[in-house]
C-alpha cells in the first residue's frame, strides 16, 4: 500500500522535506494553541499518512503520540525510533494517565488514534449507521483539563503533496452528568472521522473488527 511504501522512506525526510511536501488547513488554530500555551487533545484515526502528519505538526506545537505497544517488538522499537526521529514524543498506553495529563498542563498536545473497538471500557456512539465501541479517554482528557479537543486528518493530493486539516470539535454544552458528555464529545469527534472516510474511503487503513462488540456487553457487566 502507497501509506506502507511513504513509511519506509519516512526516515530520510528532513524538516524542510516535510514542510514543502505539507499543507494544512486550520494552522491558525494551531499556532493560537502554541502561543497561548494551551494543551490540546488531538484525535485522528488509522487514516492517510498519520506519522507524517504528527511530524508536520511539531514544527508548531510540541506532540505527544500516545501508543499502545505492538505485539512484534522490532516493529514496536522501529516505528518508536522513527517517531522520535523527528521529534515526536512518545507516552506508553500503560502510562497514559500521568503523562498525558502532565503534557496538557505543559501547554503540549497529546494524539490519539481513536478507531479502535473498546470493548466493556468504551462508550457505544453510530460509526455509519451502527454502534462502535469507542475510547472513552479523548473526551474525558479534554472534559476533566478543559483543554480542547481537535481533530486531524491528512488527505494525499494526485500530485504528491498532502493536505492536513485541523478542526477543533464542538464540545457538549456545560452541566451535563460526565457520562453523557463524553458519549456526545466522542460522537461528535467519531463523525468527523466517518465524514473523511466517506471522501476518501482508501485512506482508512484499518484492518480491524470495528464493530465487533455489541452494547449488550455493557449489560453483562452491571
Amino acid at each position: 500500500m502507497v501509506s506502507m511504501s511513504e513509511l519506509v522512506y519516512f526516515p530520510n525526510l528532513s524538516v524542510d522535506d516535510i514542510n514543502n511536501l505539507v499543507d494544512i488547513e486550520g494552522l491558525g488554530l494551531i499556532k493560537k494553541l502554541a502561543s497561548e500555551k494551551r494543551g490540546a487533545v488531538f484525535i485522528s484515526g488509522h487514516f492517510g499518512n498519520w506519522e507524517l502528519m504528527g511530524a508536520a505538526l511539531n514544527k508548531y506545537i510540541t506532540v505527544n503520540l500516545l501508543v499502545g505497544k505492538q505485539e512484534n517488538a522490532p516493529a514496536d522499537r522501529m516505528l518508536n525510533n522513527l517517531r522520535l526521529g523527528k521529534g515526536v514524543k512518545i507516552i506508553p498506553l500503560e502510562m497514559a494517565l500521568k503523562n498525558v495529563l502532565r503534557a496538557l498542563k505543559s501547554g503540549e498536545i497529546v494524539c490519539m488514534l481513536s478507531d479502535q473497538d473498546a470493548r466493556e471500557h468504551g462508550v457505544f456512539v453510530e460509526f455509519f449507521g451502527k454502534p462502535a465501541s469507542t475510547p472513552k479517554g479523548p473526551a474525558t482528557f479534554a472534559l476533566k483539563t478543559g483543554a480542547p479537543l481537535v481533530t486531524g486528518f491528512i488527505i494525499r493530493g494526485d500530485d504528491g503533496r498532502f493536505k492536513i486539516y485541523f478542526a477543533e470539535v464542538e464540545r457538549p454544552p456545560e452541566g451535563l452528568p460526565t457520562e453523557e458528555a463524553v458519549k456526545i464529545f466522542t460522537q461528535n469527534y467519531t463523525r468527523r472521522l466517518e465524514d473523511f472516510v466517506r471522501m476518501r474511503p482508501d485512506h482508512w487503513f484499518w484492518l480491524h473488527r470495528r464493530w465487533k462488540s455489541d452494547p449488550s456487553i455493557l449489560d453483562k457487566i452491571k
